[in-house]
């Protein structure tokens, strides 16, 4: 059986074993609470953390910097003749 809408408190319920049912959002925001948390104690550990990309998967990077909750550090690169990057 897919979820269903609770429509009194316009909440998606989802269906499991147990005498209480699980309410999507609660999980959502319980989820954020923790992934918020576990940022700011990853920072207040690792407080000079840098991270960088080169050209291979920028988004790659970028992707996991906003997990981190840090900005993406500075990088110059450079394409020689042989196609090889500096």
């Amino acid at each position: 059986m897919p979820g269903y809408m609770d429509t009194e408190n316009n909440d998606c319920v989802m269906p499991v074993r147990s005498a209480n049912p699980i309410r999507a959002k609660s999980l959502i925001h319980d989820n954020l609470e923790k992934q918020s948390s576990s940022r700011n104690s990853l920072h207040s550990r690792m407080p000079n953390i840098k991270v960088f990309s080169g050209t291979s998967h920028p988004d790659l990077a970028q992707r996991i910097v906003d997990r981190l909750g840090i900005e993406l550090g500075k990088v110059v690169t450079k394409k020689f003749s042989n196609l090889e990057t500096w």
